[in-house]
């Protein structure tokens, strides 16, 4: 079992959950930086069910399925898509094995396209692996990953490394809008790229 909290909240509850499985090997994939401040407390734990994914937002336009700490960069990108006239969805993954293939494929055959973020190398990561899952329509809709090349990634602090990398959330906007005008049928392309580039 593989599996990828946002928050401390959730570490907390995956941590518990794992201390009560005995069914197989577990994997908590937390990313390097602080859970933040808070009033978490860690001895009330909330019930964590492994495999399902969690809708956080919604929207009709478009889908946006984040792992781990890219959730907070997704709940951002979700709010320059609504500037710009685009309503997104916004997903935590939560569970990558078993990852929740059913409830990925339900969420995005209610959206023309959809995106994967991921603070990893898309080689190998969640994007392509949600691709190989998902059924051929659902593949259909598919836009692009977020995510870093397979080559050596400097040092630096992560806003500095998303910003080079192009994975900051207003360059993620950015390529949804272009993405969202190619993938719309031409009889409706000039009310997209009004909302894309009326600045």
């Amino acid at each position: 079992m593989f599996l990828a909290p946002s928050n401390g909240e959730e570490l907390r509850d995956m941590l518990y959950f794992a201390a009560g499985y005995n069914e197989g090997p577990i994997a908590i994939r937390y990313s390097r930086g602080s859970i933040g401040e808070g009033d978490m407390d860690i001895s009330r734990p909330e019930l964590f069910v492994p495999g399902r994914v969690q809708k956080i937002r919604n929207g009709r336009d478009v889908a946006i399925f984040a792992l781990g700490d890219m959730v907070d960069s997704a709940i951002n990108l979700h709010r320059l898509l609504g500037e710009e006239g685009i309503k997104a969805s916004v997903v935590n993954i939560l569970s990558i094995k078993p990852l929740d293939v059913s409830g990925i494929q339900k969420i995005i055959r209610n959206v023309p396209g959809f995106i994967t973020m991921e603070n990893g190398v898309l080689s190998g990561g969640i994007g392509e692996y949600i691709l190989s899952a998902i059924d051929k329509e659902s593949r259909s809709r598919f836009l692009f990953s977020a995510g870093f090349p397979d080559v050596f990634i400097t040092h630096g602090k992560p806003e500095e490394l998303f910003r080079k990398y192009s994975l900051d959330p207003e360059s993620l906007r950015d390529r949804i809008l272009q993405e969202l005008v190619r993938k719309t049928p031409y009889d409706k392309r000039d009310k997209v790229r009004h909302i894309s580039f009326r600045k």
